[in-house]
């Protein structure tokens, strides 16, 4: 990205998923240090920039970045104008409790198919594992949002209760041992619905399953 300052860039980095390794960070940061002014941009799309890169630098700056793995796939160089921008996404069911999707591999498999691919306006991906929807999926132009649909198994309920305390639509009752479901009522609930709160560490155990 062209800055005020004559002959001097923002250089602009994809960061697939917000995922980064230590490694890339290191190479980040020396080429910061080295030929930018000692720091860095993080975008609201979980990108890098780092200003005031000289236009005579360019070459050498590919290079460094290069030689500390930062190269297009999972953190290489981005893209501005009407293009399929970089994908976003949480962390997912890999590591957030509330997850009911895994965000990596997904994020990685749609930035091969479509990131950089031109378009007649800017497109924007966003993938968030759960309905607590920390990437706001509906603030891009396609969102992708994790989610658990609740079925009973009765043979393996132990009738406790506790779904139906803790499932904030009210679309779960039990009656007379029998546990119903009101689809009209319920959505695709993050699983801190039925995990966190109620202590449920195993769906499939407990009388609930994800599909």
């Amino acid at each position: 990205m062209k800055q005020r300052q004559k002959d001097t860039f923002s250089l602009r980095l994809s960061v697939v998923g917000g995922q980064v390794t230590a490694e890339q960070l290191v190479a980040i940061t020396e080429v910061a240090n080295r030929f930018g002014k000692g720091y860095i941009h993080l975008t609201s799309r979980q990108g890098v920039e780092i200003p005031y890169i000289k236009l005579e630098d360019i070459d050498k700056v590919k290079e460094a970045l290069a030689e500390g793995g930062v190269s297009p796939g999972v953190c290489g160089p981005g893209v501005c104008g009407p293009r399929v921008r970089t994908i976003t996404a949480c962390q997912g069911s890999e590591v957030c409790p509330n997850g009911c999707i895994e965000t990596e591999e997904l994020t990685k498999e749609l930035n091969d198919r479509y990131f950089g691919k031109e378009l007649p306006h800017k497109f924007k991906f966003g993938i968030t594992g759960c309905q607590n929807n920390c990437l706001k999926a509906e603030e891009n132009d396609l969102g992708i949002k994790g989610g658990l649909k609740v079925a009973w198994i009765e043979d393996k309920c132990i009738n406790c209760g506790v779904c139906a305390k803790v499932c904030r639509e009210g679309a779960i009752k039990i009656e007379d041992g029998k546990v119903s479901l009101d689809n009209d009522k319920g959505n695709l609930s993050p699983t801190s619905d039925l995990t966190n709160q109620s202590g449920l560490q195993n769906n499939k155990n407990f009388g609930l399953k994800k599909s």
